[in-house]
């Protein structure tokens, strides 16, 4: 039998740390940690999520906390769990409303306001992972912090950790697609693969039979208008490429999606204010957000890794089919199939490597490397060409009037954008 080891949250103080909590326990997971350590900056909060944490996991696990990264390298840790959001919930609301105000669609991940997050992830992210990677003995980075494509990438890439990314974008997809065709989610077989926010389900299996062609002549609400003239199921972000005026309409008629979540934030800071203690409280605010992708994703692929499970997982990894020029790694999202020590991507079949999806997904992940590029060397000539090259974005006098607004209000955007490479009008 496996020892137990331990879990390191990093960013352990978000309130969203009690979903993860309570989704390990109820899918048997919490048991197999030895415990589990939350990781922040905010004492206050930290105190709080490991009191009711406790609480939740009733003995199963106990919950503590630390203030010093360098925790994360005793040995007795075997996972380390990335969720920290740099900037907050207040920049990625600043970074929408600006972008709609200048006709760009607002995308956290891998649209316009996915540039600015990535710049603050990266920045934010070195520090840490220069300690990280300092850590001896076999372990597991699970990175589950938007932009998840290129932050996981850098992590590969240039720290050559054991990171695996993830996301509940295909999951919620299974998800749909097996309630539209009245099968339970655990029976079908789904090959997906892309970039993180943009990609397709290329197979549909239930039983041994294929049923993407049925799948593709489904109504499904998440599925763009456009896909019609593709033979692969999209993911909605390709709304952003082939319906996007559309789209930019819609989100500047709504509240932008920070707004929302911001306010949410807001009612349990309040809560924990006044002093408030119990579980309830929070999770009566927590629930009306309507998440459950620590129950899709994120459990089970530490079931996975603690080796309780050996179902196929979707995951941000390095794969066969290789986009990067050189010998780089090159992290993908697609179908795994994993043990406890590996994770191998599944291989591609003939149809989509040679089908125009593909070739739309190695443009935008060309896009993101010349992205990670530019914010590595500072450079905001090679930001803005990256902003160019992605297909949903592609508008230079947006972009540069979204950076100048941005940099009069954002210190680290600033920092780069008045770097002497600018590119002009």
């Amino acid at each position: 039998m496996m020892p137990k080891r331990g879990l390191f949250i990093l960013g352990g103080s978000s309130y969203y740390t009690l979903l993860l909590l309570e989704s390990l326990k109820s899918q048997g997971v919490a048991a197999g940690f030895s415990r589990i350590t939350l990781f922040g900056r905010n004492r206050e909060r930290l105190e709080l999520i490991a009191e009711l944490g406790n609480d939740l996991l009733a003995g199963a696990c106990p919950v503590d906390i630390s203030q010093d990264i360098e925790t994360c390298l005793d040995s007795s840790y075997g996972f380390i769990f990335n969720q920290i959001r740099f900037g907050g919930m207040s920049s990625r609301d600043r970074d929408e409303k600006i972008a709609l105000a200048h006709d760009l669609a607002a995308d956290e991940t891998i649209g316009i306001v996915g540039v600015s997050n990535a710049i603050r992830a990266i920045e934010g992210m070195t520090p840490y992972l220069q300690v990280i990677r300092k850590k001896s003995g076999p372990y597991k980075l699970v990175n589950f912090t938007n932009p998840c494509s290129i932050l996981t990438q850098y992590m590969v890439q240039h720290y050559q950790l054991p990171a695996i990314g993830i996301c509940d974008y295909p999951e919620v997809m299974k998800v749909a697609i097996a309630r539209a065709l009245a099968i339970p989610a655990p029976e079908l077989d789904m090959a997906y693969f892309g970039l993180n926010h943009f990609g397709v389900v290329h197979s549909v299996k239930h039983q041994g039979q294929e049923l993407l062609p049925k799948v593709l002549e489904t109504e499904l609400a998440f599925k763009p208008g456009c896909n019609r003239y593709f033979n692969n199921l999209l993911n909605v972000s390709w709304r952003f490429v082939f319906e996007r005026e559309k789209l930019v309409k819609e989100q500047q008629a709504a509240t932008n999606r920070a707004a929302h979540l911001l306010a949410f934030e807001q009612q349990m800071d309040d809560l924990l204010s006044r002093g408030e203690r119990e579980l309830g409280a929070y999770f009566s605010v927590l629930k009306q957000r309507n998440c459950d992708w620590f129950n899709l994703v994120v459990s089970p692929l530490f079931a996975n890794l603690l080796g309780q499970d050996n179902s196929p997982v979707i995951a941000n990894i390095p794969a066969k089919e290789a986009f990067i020029p050189g010998d780089a790694p090159c992290v993908m999202e697609g179908s795994c199939s994993g043990e406890f020590d590996f994770i191998e991507p599944q291989a591609l079949p003939p149809q989509l490597l040679h089908s125009q999806e593909y070739a739309l997904i190695k443009v935008m992940k060309l896009s993101e490397n010349q992205l990670l590029q530019g914010i590595l060397h500072r450079d905001r000539k090679l930001i803005i060409g990256a902003c160019l090259n992605n297909p949903m974005i592609q508008d230079l006098h947006k972009v540069l009037a979204y950076f100048d607004d941005l940099s009069a209000e954002d210190e680290t955007i600033k920092a780069i954008f008045s770097n002497p490479t600018a590119v002009k009008e």
